[in-house]
């Protein structure tokens, strides 16, 4: 969902004003449908389903964050119920396959576990307190489209450190030519690595003043 890249720009109150909206749509029917005509207000015809996706709670999550609204501990608590009382199956949570009937269809998609349940946890983390990995860790992190947290340590730059498949024996530089790696893996070449550390920086320095 685009909303926290707004949150992450700096647009918080157009990403409130969405997220409003989105959660209306959920209060009404206990989850976000596929497709929802904005015109008639209803369910989009074809697109009933609700597979579990975790881009509201996501998005709840970064707006928490931003905020420190205990309103989005709200939306977090309700979404929590729905998917309690009307998702939960004998072994996982399923599918909804009509919004407003709550039919359930047998299976249960991989970004559930990965990704909706993560937002969750996150954001009723973030709610205790700081004192937690993701915010007072040895390093920041990298969220990744998928909920991926990725620690933005100095050794991610270090290529022929930590980077396997250059191979055993060495990389090409960029002009044709093979740079040996040492035994050890220590030395670190200037004409391989500076503009992909330079690009890196760039991006963590970016990321830094959006994670605080």
């Amino acid at each position: 969902m685009l909303l926290r890249f707004k949150v992450l720009a700096g647009d918080v109150d157009p990403a409130i004003r969405t997220h409003a909206a989105f959660f209306s749509v959920w209060q009404k029917y206990g989850f976000t449908p596929e497709g929802f005509n904005l015109a008639t207000s209803t369910v989009q015809n074809g697109q009933r389903s609700y597979p579990l996706r975790p881009e509201l709670i996501e998005s709840t999550y970064w707006l928490f964050k931003a905020t420190r609204d205990y309103r989005y501990l709200d939306v977090g608590r309700d979404i929590l119920a729905s998917l309690q009382y009307a998702a939960k199956c004998p072994c996982g949570y399923c599918h909804i396959s009509d919004v407003e009937t709550h039919k359930q269809d047998d299976h249960m998609e991989s970004f559930f576990l990965a990704e909706t349940v993560k937002y969750l946890w996150l954001l009723f983390d973030l709610a205790v307190g700081p004192d937690n990995i993701v915010e007072n860790g040895p390093y920041k992190y990298i969220f990744s489209t998928e909920g991926h947290l990725l620690p933005a340590t100095p050794e991610i730059t270090l290529v022929d450190e930590h980077c396997l498949h250059f191979g055993d024996r060495g990389y090409s530089s960029g002009d044709g030519s093979s740079i040996q790696q040492s035994a050890n893996c220590a030395q670190f070449d200037e004409r391989r690595t500076v503009s992909s550390q330079n690009s890196l920086s760039n991006v963590l320095f970016t990321t830094r003043s959006y994670i605080k």
